[in-house]
């Protein structure tokens, strides 16, 4: 069975699964199991959850790897409901839930953008005495931190090192980068403050972080000063002399980057110019009056012609009628055809009847000389009789 399985050949292993059961040899657990890896390999996830519960109604106890299988496969195919429902009747069928078990359903949570029920399956853990581990609290964290809620990814970052755990850089690292991003400079420095008391090596990225929030800080607190200072002095009319704390408190300041860093957009800037003076020459190399021409000429006649034909109508009511009558047809055919496109048969059949008329039409009026003039003659005189010409 388990060389037919991995060989893709699924139906032959049901068939030497069947036969098992004809000649009276009883599947064991790993039977089971070997059917429901290769369902989940095929993506039929519902087809192994179905042999689970044949399993249990034969009084089998599937073990902790039949378990891991259907939720990682039930995971991957955003089942969570089900997912979370076969997490919780593990224990009443016999089998306790492991880390493995529980981990794999809050990466599924965290991973569909669910973060909160990722926070209830970690209670959930805890209440049936497994103790969540690194991989538990950083997979958390991160899906927190996707979702925008940094103060909780904040709490629970607190809560990791209260209980001992040995922080690495990436569990902090959205943290502190998303508390930065939304103006929280301060708790960004405390979650800094805390993990380099508890030994926690920096990544680049918080150092960075670390280091805008300290120049937000700092300049925030140089122009407090400076403004203070200022204030002193027009109040007091005095000498100058506290100004020049002011410049000393304005030393502090973080330094401008060097301007070598915009050579390369002035070089761009200036290769561009370049370009745009050889389009525009390129242009202007023909008859330089004939742009103008277009303007001046071209778009009067346009108007001129419309304007001709417009008072050559003798009836402008009744085309204006016409106008706005064909307007409102195909906007309400528009309408109606989208709703009948919408029922689940009639598209097709009304489909075949337009290609029949049409083939009818092009035959009755079209194919032949008589046939198109009478159909030309018709058709100017129906336009006179709308607009009413003799």
């Amino acid at each position: 069975m388990r060389a037919m399985c991995l060989s893709g050949e699924l139906s032959i292993a049901y068939k030497l699964f069947n036969e098992m059961l004809k000649r009276d040899v009883v599947p064991n657990v790993e039977s089971y199991r070997i059917l429901m890896q290769a369902l989940c390999r095929k993506s039929q996830v519902n087809g192994a959850v179905d042999l689970l519960e044949d399993m249990l109604n034969k009084g089998f106890v599937p073990d902790a790897l039949t378990y891991t299988t259907l939720l990682n496969s039930l995971c991957r195919k955003k089942q969570l409901r089900e997912a979370y429902k076969l997490l919780c009747r593990m224990k009443v069928k016999g089998c306790n839930p492991d880390l493995v078990h529980y981990n794999t359903v809050i990466l599924g949570f965290c991973r569909e953008g669910r973060a909160t029920d990722a926070c209830k399956v970690l209670e959930d853990m805890e209440s049936n005495g497994c103790l969540p581990n690194l991989v538990s609290y950083r997979t958390l964290v991160g899906g927190l931190c996707d979702q925008g809620m940094f103060d909780e990814a904040k709490g629970y970052l607190q809560e990791m090192l209260a209980k001992g755990f040995s922080l690495h850089f990436s569990v902090a690292d959205a943290v502190v980068k998303g508390l930065c991003g939304l103006g929280k400079v301060e708790e960004a420095c405390e979650v800094v403050e805390v993990l380099l008391n508890h030994g926690v090596a920096l990544h680049i990225g918080e150092q960075k972080a670390e280091e805008e929030a300290a120049m937000a800080s700092t300049c925030s607190t140089t122009l407090s000063i400076s403004s203070s200072s200022s204030s002193l002095v027009d109040a007091a009319k005095g000498p100058r002399q506290p100004a020049a704390s002011s410049a000393t408190q304005c030393v502090t300041l973080p330094t401008l980057p060097p301007l070598a860093a915009a050579r390369p957009s002035s070089k761009a800037a200036t290769y561009c110019r370049k370009i745009a003076r050889n389009v525009v020459s390129m242009a202007t190399a023909g008859d330089p009056a004939a742009p103008a021409e277009v303007d001046t000429t071209e778009l009067p006649e346009l108007v001129k012609t419309v304007q001709e034909a417009w008072d050559k109508v003798e009836d402008k009511y009744a085309v204006s009628s016409l106008a706005a009558a064909g307007v409102l047809a195909i906007w309400s055919s528009s309408g109606m055809i989208s709703a009948i496109d919408r029922l689940p048969l009639v598209p097709g059949v009304l489909e075949i009847v337009g290609i029949g008329y049409t083939g009818w039409f092009a035959y009755k009026n079209l194919f032949f000389k008589p046939d198109r003039e009478a159909l030309i003659k018709k058709v100017k005189d129906t336009y006179k009789d709308i607009i009413g010409s003799s």
